[in-house]
């Protein structure tokens, strides 16, 4: 098991939690790697290979971003109107989270599996986050799109109603559901590093290669 694996492994069972430093470092790592073999490859021009990388990455940003945020957030735990910045910023997060990753896990993503060898039950586990993902968007989109419209992007000019809805803000309550956010998202992440791996496989990167070529002379 390499690092990458054996940390988005680590992932699964993970919540978020204070003094994140370590995992932030890792995190960041993972971006890194994953962004440079990405640009080692997309020179090839490999379509399903681009549409799978950029997924992966775009997951990996936005919980490098919650996790700083959250983990900036618990530092502050004496300042209630820094909390209460850091509940804003990180609920805008999850608004944006919850309807762009079941876009990009959609219709061009799984057209792109299709393209590859997957294990026995991948369809399965892709289908439970995206179930998963769908639920929490029912249960918290609502609540996450008005602090995201009227006290965080400030779309809304009435400030006595920011006032009001500031005043009454748990940030607490934004950091539990980011935690379920994070649940839900954990399996997906490994998920993600099995698909890299098949697509670092030498038979499949040539059976690509060759379907690029083919496509071109046509």
């Amino acid at each position: 098991m390499t690092a990458l694996q054996k940390f988005f492994f680590d992932l699964r069972s993970m919540g978020l939690r204070r003094h994140e430093e370590a995992r932030i470092s890792e995190l960041q790592k993972a971006i890194e790697t994953i962004y440079n073999e990405n640009k080692r490859i997309a020179k090839y021009n490999l379509k399903h290979y681009n549409s799978l990388y950029n997924t992966c990455l775009f997951v990996l940003l936005m919980h490098y971003d919650m996790s700083v945020l959250v983990n900036y957030y618990y530092k502050a735990y004496t300042k209630s109107w820094e909390r209460k910045l850091l509940a804003r910023q990180i609920a805008v997060i999850l608004y944006e989270a919850e309807k762009d990753i079941p876009n990009i896990l959609g219709k061009d993503y799984r057209a792109s599996l299709k393209k590859i060898p997957l294990w026995d039950g991948a369809e399965k586990e892709l289908n439970k986050i995206t179930k998963d993902l769908n639920q929490f968007k029912v249960t918290h989109s609502k609540m996450l799109g008005e602090l995201r419209n009227c006290v965080t992007a400030h779309r809304d000019a009435d400030a006595i109603k920011q006032m009001e809805i500031i005043d009454t803000l748990t940030p607490d309550k934004i950091i539990q559901i980011a935690d379920d956010f994070n649940k839900i998202i954990n399996p997906l992440l490994p998920f993600m590093t099995q698909i890299l791996q098949v697509l670092g496989k030498a038979p499949v990167m040539i059976h690509h290669l060759s379907e690029r070529d083919k496509h071109r002379a046509e």
